[in-house]
């Protein structure tokens, strides 16, 4: 057996140790879960408005560092 047939046998690579079709059929059933869900007008409200949150969170989050990082004083005379 040559060096690269050995190297070849022992690749621990965990995504070849998974045939392709098996590994098709789990993408497409998450895939087709995903789009389930997506198209289910309450999970997409519940979702979204979660998602709105949180984008709003690390807004003001992102502001605030900003503003101590500009102003490192102004926490000192708020107190």
């Amino acid at each position: 057996m040559t060096r690269a047939a050995q190297q070849e046998a022992t690749r621990t690579d965990p995504l070849e140790l998974v045939p392709a079709p098996v590994c098709r059929l789990k993408r497409d059933a998450s895939f087709a879960e995903l789009q389930r869900m997506e198209s289910d007008p309450a999970f997409r409200a519940h979702y979204l408005a979660e998602l709105d949150a949180l984008i709003v969170r690390n807004t003001e989050d992102a502001t605030a560092e900003i503003h101590r990082a500009i102003y490192p004083d102004s926490e000192e005379r708020a107190a």
